[in-house]
């Protein structure tokens, strides 16, 4: 983060709609043919809230586990150990399946 902005936007209110599919379309066919601007309003504020705790529960949880995965590296990685190699494994994960790594190894 430069300025205590953040890079990337992280509230993405499409978990909500799609989980509340039905009060989404419901307040946007109220909205065109009958002009209900404040249950509208409301809705979306709702889902602002909404998705705004859950990110911060990701949130949270993202940073305990960095903190748990930089002590785990600094017990077991010894001198290979840095800030960055903890950032990079954070930013950008690797993951393979078990299964997949079989099937590589035929």
């Amino acid at each position: 983060m430069n300025n205590e902005l953040l890079e990337i936007p992280i509230l993405y209110l499409s978990k909500y709609i799609i989980e509340n599919k039905k009060a989404y379309y419901n307040g946007l066919r109220e909205v065109t043919e009958e002009n209900k601007w404040s249950e509208w309003i409301l809705y979306i504020l709702d889902a602002i809230e909404h998705t705004a705790l859950f990110t911060q529960q990701k949130i949270d949880a993202i940073g305990k586990l960095m903190t748990e995965t930089e002590e785990f590296l600094k017990e077991k990685a010894g001198d290979i150990y840095t800030k960055e190699l903890l950032h990079i494994i954070f930013r950008q994960p690797y993951l393979v399946s078990a299964r997949k790594r079989c099937i590589a190894c035929w």
